[in-house]
């Protein structure tokens, strides 16, 4: 098993790679998994290609949004199940970006509920908080202004002990990348949808609040590094916040 993750192979791996591929081991089976393959860059790639001619390639879509909405659904109905508005929305807070753990809740929710109506004490307490996330979800929710989306990534990503700085150095770096776009910069290196998210976030927070953000993240930077007094974690919420456009009351922020 070959995890690539956002890297891709340099010429001397690609080689390897192709070399591997032009003579597969009747006993071996090679499975690599990476983020999402670029249309133009890493589809007409030379290992991609070569890989495609011997076995598959297999694009695997997050279910996020609306999509989760309805494949929970279509889910629960299948089990002979339907849930409430309420119900549902605890369901999707609690299983987002861990599609495995929502088919099992719902296998659970099968047996514990009687009468096929799922509301939200059922999944309250059938339900445990199985959700998975990055700091690339945080920025994500970020810049779609969605504060108590924040609030639960960051909280979800404590309790799994990621440390505070891999989520500075990812706010850090959408700093960096509104800073040069309400000043005119190139355009960021990211993909499409990306980049029109950031967008709509630049237009909302101006060069005051940007700024105001460039300090929090000064403050949280000198705290994680044993530089400043406080705990990180706040710091580092306050900043998400404030990035997203809900700010903390002054007295209350870090």
């Amino acid at each position: 098993e070959l995890v690539l993750n956002d890297k891709r192979p340099d010429k001397a791996g690609s080689q390897i790679l192709r070399d591997v591929l032009a003579s597969p081991g009747d006993d071996t089976l090679l499975l690599i998994r990476c983020s999402k393959l670029d249309r133009r860059k890493d589809w007409n790639s030379a290992w991609v290609k070569a890989l495609d001619e011997v076995g598959a390639v297999i694009e695997v879509w997050p279910v996020e949004g609306a999509g989760l909405r309805n494949w929970l659904q279509d889910r629960l109905a299948s089990r002979g199940l339907s849930a409430s508005e309420d119900a549902l929305a605890l369901l999707i807070e609690r299983s987002e970006g861990n599609l495995l753990a929502a088919a099992q809740e719902v296998d659970k929710l099968t047996l514990l509920v009687e009468d096929g109506q799922v509301g939200p004490e059922d999944v309250q307490q059938a339900v445990g908080d199985s959700s998975r996330y990055s700091p690339f979800d945080l920025t994500e929710a970020t810049a779609q202004g969605n504060a108590q989306r924040v609030l639960h990534i960051i909280q979800t990503l404590r309790a799994e002990g990621v440390e505070p700085p891999v989520l500075l150095w990812a706010l850090s770096r959408d700093i960096r990348i509104l800073d040069g776009m309400l000043s005119g910069g190139p355009p960021p290196r990211l993909p499409p949808q990306r980049v029109r998210a950031m967008q709509a976030q630049a237009q909302r927070l101006n060069p005051q609040h940007l700024k105001a953000a460039q300090a929090s993240a000064i403050r949280a930077d000198q705290c994680v590094k044993g530089m400043a007094k406080g705990d990180p974690w706040q710091y580092i919420t306050s900043l998400a916040l404030r990035l997203a456009g809900h700010p903390l009351p002054r007295s209350m922020e870090r």
